[in-house]
């Protein structure tokens, strides 16, 4: 309708004036036939721009472009000796994590550290009825942890995060001064980095969260030779005993089959690779205690002596 008017308000009134009525209703015809033509050429190509560019930010995947995300520097002021990346969970954003990372910092060992706080994509979400929102990978049920899983999605997001370490060892970071670690869905992809990461980092730092594609992990890692993982990062995982989303027994299952020998199934990790803390009453969220604890850790892994 509005295009209709618009159209209409644009007719050069001197054509209407020249010769009779049907002269004038003649003109209209022929703008109007002109306009739709223009139209029908020019609207494919518009929206063909409008979906392109649209793609092109959701998939940054598949350019050579860093993800979008908060840097908190060094509170030293100094240049980085170290670096802590840190994913946000399903519809969050990094911001959501900024200031837990302030805290982190400020703690005497970790002065010198950069925290990295990317932004996920936004993208349709199975488990919230498609809803568009920012996540690492689609999610089809929170159900059962050995349910199907956005394989295509986890992937291309542990690709995200590895091109942010990258980017962190140009910079002048060794990989093993640098924590992958996330919450939720971001606690996720920050396992499957880790583990898969050709080189080894400092540590992972799981949040409320579980292993995902385990049999991908596991054929990977076998087909390099390295299971267990040559040399594996130390692990923190916390999560809270009354998780209504993100169950409990997935985080207690993840550590049993990081634990569990190579010839079982597991990824024969030491015990002492491993430090898994339990928050009695901790719903999907995280607590005072289990940020001390994440300090304690990353002291022991990327703190100053």
């Amino acid at each position: 309708m509005m295009v209709g008017r618009e159209f209409r308000a644009k007719v050069p009134q001197h054509h209407l004036a020249q010769g009779n009525a049907h002269d004038g209703q003649v003109h209209v015809v022929k703008y109007c036939m002109l306009y739709l033509l223009l139209l029908a050429i020019a609207l494919p190509i518009v929206l063909l721009q409008f979906f392109s560019i649209h793609n092109r930010s959701d998939n940054m995947a598949s350019s050579t472009a860093l993800l979008k995300s908060i840097i908190i520097p060094p509170g030293s002021g100094k240049a980085a000796t170290a670096t802590v990346i840190f994913s946000h969970g399903l519809g969050d954003s990094g911001a959501g994590w900024a200031d837990v990372a302030q805290m982190l910092s400020a703690r005497p060992k970790l002065r010198n550290v950069r925290f990295v706080l990317p932004h996920a994509p936004s993208q349709p979400v199975t488990l919230n009825a498609g809803y568009r929102m920012p996540s690492w990978f689609d999610i089809y049920s929170l159900d059962n942890i050995n349910g199907t899983e956005d394989e295509k999605g986890l992937l291309e997001s542990k690709n995200r995060i590895s091109k942010l370490i990258e980017n962190e060892i140009s910079n002048g970071v060794p990989a093993n001064r640098i924590v992958v670690g996330g919450f939720s869905q971001g606690g996720a992809v920050s396992y499957l980095t880790g583990l898969l990461y050709p080189t080894p980092l400092a540590g992972i730092v799981a949040l409320s969260t579980w292993l995902p594609i385990r049999d991908y992990i596991s054929k990977a890692l076998q087909a390099s030779g390295s299971t267990p993982p040559a040399n594996p990062p130390p692990i923190f995982h916390g999560h809270g005993n009354a998780d209504p989303v993100v169950q409990y027994e997935f985080g207690k299952r993840t550590i049993d089959f990081l634990k569990t020998p190579k010839d079982k199934g597991g990824l024969g990790f030491s015990e002492d690779k491993i430090r898994f803390e339990t928050y009695p009453g901790m719903p999907h969220s995280a607590c005072p205690q289990e940020i001390e604890h994440i300090g304690e850790f990353l002291d022991k892994v990327i703190g100053d002596a």
